[in-house]
């Protein structure tokens, strides 16, 4: 595949590829005039290669994020929890009521829903741990430049 010569006319070649929701990349490249179809298909699907690495890193970084973020909010779930169970159990012995300790409907209501975040949280992390690792794998079988390795397909 020859490099095109500045001054003389090339195949522009232009990928808007979205990362994610808040990021875009424009791959931009040339091809002389006169390049075989296998040498454009060759070099676009390396450009699409390196647009999909690129989506798999910042997937990756915004998992860590949302992990990291998730595993500093299950201590506090946890513990807004254990201190609501703990307020209303020493209110009823306070009362001085006989028999077991049980909360009131609302109570009942407010702790099942503190509940359903402690254990949302933890779904959260199992799902995000998941992600990394099914990421990092996507990772680990991608070598640098490994886009220059691939056989060229036959021109068409």
């Amino acid at each position: 595949m020859d490099k095109p010569v500045p001054g003389e006319p090339a195949i522009g070649i232009s990928l808007d590829c979205k990362i994610n929701e808040k990021r875009a990349l424009v791959i931009q490249t040339y091809l002389p005039r006169d390049s075989e179809n296998g040498e454009v298909y060759h070099l676009l699907e390396k450009c699409l290669n390196a647009a999909d690495i690129l989506e798999v890193r910042y997937r990756l970084k915004d998992l860590r994020l949302l992990l990291e973020k998730t595993l500093e909010e299950l201590p506090i779930h946890e513990k807004k929890a254990q201190a609501y169970q703990e307020n209303a159990y020493k209110k009823h012995m306070q009362t001085n009521r006989r028999g077991e300790f049980k909360f009131s409907q609302a109570e009942q209501a407010s702790f099942d829903n503190m509940t359903t975040n402690v254990a949302a949280c933890r779904e959260n992390i199992k799902r995000f741990e998941k992600a990394i690792a099914e990421a990092e794998m996507e990772l680990a079988n991608v070598t640098p430049g490994a886009t220059d390795r691939q056989p060229r397909p036959p021109n068409s």
